[in-house]
């Protein structure tokens, strides 16, 4: 049941099968291709694959006023017969609603290439319809074909080029290469971008890691128990003080200057960079490896040799 017309084709009169239909009924052209139109247009109203129960070949016959007809047709396989009725074979191929959508969609391409010829505004013969339809048609063709090339147009693989929100950040090439676990690197550069570093901050957290990846929680058990990336960044663990003096705490030689200036912490070294407390400190960015770097709460620049 696909609408109210039928796709007939124009030079159909002439058709060799129309011809042997014709010589097999002993009548003429105009009666079969009338008894055609009926047919074809019945199975179009009342049917959506061309089967018609209980539908048989006299009853063709009588309704086309064509005798032998319905037995013709099967003779040229344009119709079967069934115990429960006939069926016109290929149907869905030329009628059907799958059928005119493309006998509609040539159409369209038709009226395309016709407007887009030189002799566009000589529209003389244009099948029964005005101007205006003809050009809506086009309008509406070249919409259809935009859409299509727009869904045809292959998308770059998820994982192959990355978008502007997976750029790094300044400083993150340097913090991912220094850390030992390189997991959820998507989380990591998130929590680094969020954290927004300056080149100074970077420098600290990679000195924080070389501290840290030798320390025995970090090195036990193939490191599984080193932090995610993203966790380390996002709790400020490069601000741990490292734990001196408990054995096995961290696998460092006592003259490694990073031990060395550990050593040599003072227990309350905000105080020294005019901070309050610890948290205070750490809120201003100044922590036990920078501390000597503050003074009054506000970083100043470092001298020289200054004492620690």
């Amino acid at each position: 049941m696909a609408g109210d017309w039928i796709k007939m084709r124009g030079n159909l009169w002439d058709d060799p099968r129309v011809a042997a239909l014709v010589e097999m009924t002993d009548t003429s052209e105009a009666a079969v291709v009338g008894a055609l139109y009926w047919l074809w247009a019945t199975a179009d109203q009342h049917t959506e694959d061309g089967f018609m129960p209980g539908l048989t070949l006299r009853q063709i016959d009588r309704k086309t006023g064509v005798q032998g007809l319905g037995k013709a047709l099967c003779g040229i396989g344009w119709l079967a017969e069934t115990s429960d009725g006939v069926c016109l074979l290929n149907f869905t191929e030329h009628n059907g609603a799958s059928a005119k959508r493309r006998a509609t969609d040539a159409q369209r391409k038709g009226y395309t290439r016709k407007m887009s010829a030189p002799d566009t505004d000589n529209c003389g013969t244009n099948g029964g319809q005005d101007e205006d339809e003809i050009r809506r048609s086009v309008e509406l063709e070249k919409e259809k074909e935009k859409e299509k090339n727009k869904e045809e147009t292959p998308q770059p693989p998820k994982g192959g080029r990355r978008g502007k929100s997976e750029v790094d950040p300044d400083g993150f090439a340097e913090f991912w290469t220094a850390y030992p676990r390189k997991v959820a690197k998507d989380d990591a550069r998130k929590a680094f971008a969020k954290r927004n570093p300056t080149p100074e901050l970077v420098s600290e957290m990679v000195a924080a890691i070389g501290i840290q990846a030798r320390s025995e929680q970090w090195r036990k058990d193939g490191g599984q128990f080193i932090p995610y990336p993203a966790t380390w960044l996002s709790k400020g663990c490069w601000k741990d003080e490292p734990a001196i003096g408990v054995a096995g705490s961290a696998a460092l030689s006592p003259s490694d200057p990073l031990m060395v200036k550990a050593a040599a912490l003072p227990p309350e070294w905000w105080k020294l960079a005019g901070f309050e407390s610890k948290w205070d400190a750490e809120g201003s960015q100044c922590n036990w490896m920078n501390y000597t770097e503050f003074r009054d709460r506000k970083r100043v620049a470092q001298p020289e040799g200054a004492a620690a």
